[in-house]
């Protein structure tokens, strides 16, 4: 038994008919201890010096890509949290249309990034790009490996803005 009776039938006949509360790992104390122990046991085995010493590389990988790729709008992100936004042509200025965000996003970067056989997260909230983090572990060959398949994603991406525009 969850919740008493009397409570279940107040939530049913009120006007929202459904129980407003927060989640139970917004601040929730065992939550907020699991946290603070992950971070000790994270800490301890170095991952946070790794990943701030690993990161420029990271970074830098992304950002040549651009030379590569018209369609490669913006990298942004720090340690291993970098979003790349993609655009028509970057060169020249040029937006995605309504038309191509919507083909994007409605599952031709998803498919790309199958075909590439990663998981780097097609980003569709507010924009057409990708999230790309790597785990807290990756060493330089995982990153380049990485950054070789984002690479191959661009590569699709602008082929298919080509067919698309």
């Amino acid at each position: 038994l969850a919740i008493r009776a009397p409570l279940v039938a107040e939530v049913y006949d009120s006007p929202m008919a459904t129980y407003m509360h927060g989640s139970t790992f917004g601040g929730h104390p065992v939550a907020t201890a699991v946290a603070v122990a992950n971070m000790t046991a994270m800490d301890d085995e170095g991952l946070f010096y790794h990943v701030m010493s690993t990161e420029a590389d990271f970074g830098n990988q992304l950002r040549d890509l651009a030379g590569r790729h018209r369609c490669l709008g913006e990298v942004r992100g720090a340690g291993f949290f970098y979003a790349v936004d993609l655009c028509a042509d970057r060169d020249e200025g040029v937006v995605l249309s309504s038309s191509q965000e919507a083909g994007l996003q409605g599952g031709v970067l998803g498919g790309f990034i199958r075909q590439a056989c990663t998981t780097v997260r097609p980003d569709d909230r507010g924009y057409t790009g990708l999230s790309i983090s790597p785990p807290l572990i990756a060493d330089s060959e995982v990153i380049s490996d990485l950054v070789d398949r984002v690479d191959q994603i661009l590569t699709r991406v602008d082929d298919w803005l080509a067919r698309n525009n």
